[in-house]
C-alpha cells in the first residue's frame, strides 16, 4: 500500500512538469449477456440458472462515459449502466427466506449492472506514436437482479456492490488523425470467503474531424467493451454465484482538451 501511495503521488509530481491533457468520451451502445446465477439459502450455491433460460435479454441503450487525463500518468475513469430483462424458464432451483423458484418454473427475470472505473498506466515506452503502459486501477460492480416465479409472484433478488482492484495494462498506437488504443483489467482473488475473477477490457478506434492536433478538437470513437466475471458471495443468509459475461459495440463523439 505504501508503494502504492508513493507512485500515485509521484505521478501528480511528474504531472507539473508537463502540461495535462483530457479526451472526454459520452458514448452509445449495446451490452449483451451471457452466463449463469444462482442464489440459494446457506453458504454454497449447487445450482446455477442459465442466463439465456431465465430470458435475460441484451440491452439496446447503453448510456455512460469516458474521461481519459494525462496527469503524469495515463488516468482513466468511466461508468455505464444497462438493464437487462425478459422472460423465460428457470433450469435450476433457486431459494431465499424460505422462497423456492423450482425447475421448469416459467419466471419474469431483470438485471441491472453498474461499471464504475478507474486507472492509472505509466508508458513503458517514451514515444508519442505508441503507448505501452502498465498500472493499477479499480472496478466497481453494483448488481441488482430480481427473478419473480410468474405464476405465483414470488421473488429472489440480491442486490450488491462490489469494489475489486485490478491489475491495468494499456497499449496504443497514433497515426496522425488515427488512434488506436485498448485498456485492459484483470484480477482473481479469494479473501474473506467471497470470491473475484474479472477481466475487463474497453478498446476503441477513434478519427480527428475537428481542429488540425491533438487539443482542442473534435473525434468520432468506435470501440467494443467485453466484461467477464466470477462472483461468489453471501447476501444476508444466502449465497450467490454469478459467473456472468457481458461485450457489446459502442459509439461516441470524443473531445480532447
Amino acid at each position: 500500500m505504501q508503494r502504492l501511495v508513493t507512485c500515485v503521488a509521484l505521478s501528480f509530481v511528474l504531472g507539473a512538469c508537463s502540461a495535462p491533457s483530457a479526451r472526454v468520451i459520452p458514448r452509445f451502445g449495446q451490452f449483451d449477456v451471457g452466463g449463469d446465477i444462482g442464489v440459494q439459502q446457506g453458504t454454497s450455491v449447487s445450482a446455477q440458472a442459465s442466463v439465456d433460460a431465465l430470458g435475460i435479454e441484451k440491452d439496446d441503450s447503453v448510456i455512460g462515459a469516458r474521461i481519459d487525463a494525462q496527469l503524469g500518468g495515463h488516468w482513466t475513469f468511466s461508468f455505464q449502466d444497462s438493464t437487462h430483462d425478459g422472460d423465460g424458464v428457470a433450469d435450476a432451483t433457486l431459494s431465499q427466506g424460505g422462497i423456492t423458484i423450482n425447475v421448469g418454473d416459467p419466471v419474469s427475470s431483470k438485471l441491472d449492472l453498474g461499471l464504475y472505473q478507474a486507472a492509472v498506466t505509466w508508458d513503458l515506452l517514451p514515444t508519442d506514436t505508441v503507448e505501452l503502459g502498465l498500472g493499477l486501477g479499480a472496478t466497481g460492480i453494483d448488481i441488482q437482479a430480481e427473478i419473480t416465479e410468474t405464476v405465483g409472484g414470488q421473488s429472489v433478488d440480491t442486490d450488491e456492490l462490489v469494489a475489486i482492484p485490478v491489475v491495468a495494462g494499456r497499449f496504443g498506437v497514433a497515426l496522425g488523425p488515427v488512434d488506436v488504443s485498448g485498456l485492459l483489467g484483470w484480477i482473481s482473488v479469494d479473501y474473506s470467503g467471497d470470491e473475484v475473477s474479472f477481466l475487463d477490457f474497453d478498446g476503441m478506434a477513434s478519427v480527428r474531424i475537428l481542429g488540425d492536433a491533438d487539443r482542442l478538437a473534435g473525434w468520432i470513437a468506435v470501440g467494443y467493451r467485453y466484461v467477464d466475471t466470477e462472483i461468489a458471495y453471501e447476501d444476508g443468509g444466502d449465497a450467490v454465484d454469478a459467473q456472468i459475461d457481458f461485450s457489446g459495440p459502442w459509439i461516441g463523439l470524443m473531445f480532447s482538451f
